[in-house]
Parts: C-alpha cells; structure tokens; sequence
C-alpha cells in the first residue's frame, strides 16, 4: 500500500505529540481509557508472571529474544554493565508460538501485552506519519502503512535489588524509531542538551522518545534521545513497560536527505540494533 502522508488525517492528541518531538525531543503522549485499561491489566499480569519461582519463569523463552530473559544478558551499550532487569518481551512474531508455553502466567502475559502492542502499534505509525509530514520528504509517497508490525516489541522489564542513586540502565539512546515508556515508579531521566531532566511520572502517559532510526529517516533534524534510569530505592519491583518501534528495512529510505544520512545503510541499524544491546532481535524477512 502506497499513502501520500500529506492527506491521511491524524488521530487526536498525535499533533501535539509531534509538536513535542519537533521542538523538545521528547513528548508525554496521555492514554485513552480502552489503553489505560489494557496497561493496567498487563501490569498485574507482569506481576504474577515476575514472582514465579525462576524454573518457571525460565521455560518462557521464546524466539527473538522474546519471552523470559534474566538479568545479565541485556545491557546499554557496555556488556560489563547489564541493565539491573528481567525481562519479559512479547512480539506479533511470537504471538502465536507464545501460546504453546508451558506456563499459564507466561501465555496470559504474552496475550495481555498482545493487547497494549496492537494500540501503541497505531498511535506509533500516526506519529510516524505526522513528523515525515514535519520533514521535506523527497519523496511524496511513503510505503510505510503497517510497516511497524513484524519489527517492534513491547517489554516489560523488573528491577533486580539495586541500591539507591545506582543505575538501572546507564544512559544511551535505544536506536530504535520509537520508544514509548511507562513505569510503576521513579527513575527515568532524559537529557536535554547539557541538561537532566526527570519527566513526570503518571500511570496515564507514556514518555514518547525518538531514536537513531526516526533520526536517520528525518537527516538528524529530529535528534535521538539519550536516557538513563536511577533507582530511588532498595526495591525489586519497579515495572516498567516499553515499546520499541521499528520500521520494516525494507522500507527504509530517508525521508530527508541530509549529510547526516549520506551513505549510511538504515536498513543494517534496524537489523543489528538488538545485537548492540546483548540481544538477539528480528532476522531479515
């Protein structure tokens, strides 16, 4: 499917949310009620999965890096330092593998996240649509129409026992397209030029933040953002609840070129980005 961006509409709140992008580099994007309901749920869903004992949790891994992964693998760019999580992905890849998992909690999580991934997938390509609407697109046409839905993921992750002031993730971008965040508590900082901020915090808003792709496709206008999560206490159970967007690399030309992404294969970043983080991620279709 071919769309001209300029002449789709946008879906209310999107707007202000590219607005936000544009001119801060970040956005808090507020939740619907039929999404609040959604997120709420699979929070108690992360809970009950999360406090099983570890054998359980660890027959739920699934392909791609999806399902269970325990604290040591995932890291921020440093391998010495592991993110302080466990981890529970789930993808449309695995949607139907997810229901053949040994554990009732596991396969009830992976559906009640399937729930919240077909939302944030909506709202993600109409802020896709509206910053290349932002751009002088070389090109009128996008082939972008459901250019998201084989290439992102929805994670939650759960902080392992970490002292407070210390460091969660260290900071870095995510070098995805899109990352929507959300958590149950304190933590995420964002930096801002020579600045760092911590966005409010509320259980009906996700932090909207671009990455090195959406950076890449608009020539650098739109710039990736660096985060990093602090703990504020001596806890285990700080949820937090991420979707990454990305893009198919097939569909991958800029959408504005610039110096910034002369010669540089956007295809090969969506395809090794997992890798850079300790992951596994999606093969070549």
């Amino acid at each position: 499917i071919t769309l001209d961006y300029r002449s789709l509409p946008i879906a209310p709140g999107i707007e202000a949310c590219v607005a936000d992008i544009s001119d801060k580099g970040w956005s808090l994007f507020a939740l619907g009620d039929d999404l609040q309901r959604q997120v709420s749920t699979a929070y108690e869903a992360a809970k009950a999965f999360f406090d099983l004992d570890q054998k359980s949790k660890q027959a739920c891994v699934l392909p791609y890096g999806c399902g269970y992964t325990p604290f040591g693998r995932e890291h921020s760019g440093n391998p010495a330092l592991p993110d302080r999580v466990e981890i529970f992905a789930a993808s449309a890849r695995t949607q139907n593998v997810a229901l053949d998992l040994p554990c009732g909690a596991g396969c009830d999580l992976h559906a009640r996240m399937m729930e919240v991934f077909h939302s944030l997938e909506m709202i993600a390509e109409d802020i896709m649509r509206g910053v290349a609407r932002t751009v002088a697109l070389d090109a009128s046409e996008q082939k972008l129409a459901g250019g998201l839905h084989r290439w992102s993921q929805l994670q939650f992750n759960r902080t392992i026992l970490t002292e407070p002031g210390q460091f969660i993730n260290t900071a870095h971008e995510d070098g995805h397209l899109l990352t929507f965040a959300h958590a149950n508590g304190r933590g995420l900082e964002i930096m801002t030029g020579s600045s760092v901020l911590e966005p409010d915090r509320t259980s009906t808003a996700f932090t909207v933040m671009p990455g090195a792709i959406l950076s890449l496709l608009t020539g650098g206008e739109i710039p990736p953002l660096y985060h990093q999560v602090r703990a504020h206490s001596r806890s285990e159970h700080r949820l937090s609840l991420l979707f990454f967007a990305d893009l198919d690399p097939q569909l991958c030309e800029p959408w504005k070129k610039t110096s910034a992404n002369r010669d540089i294969d956007i295809a090969s970043r969506v395809l090794g980005n997992a890798r850079r983080f300790g992951m596994d991620g999606f093969p070549p279709d």
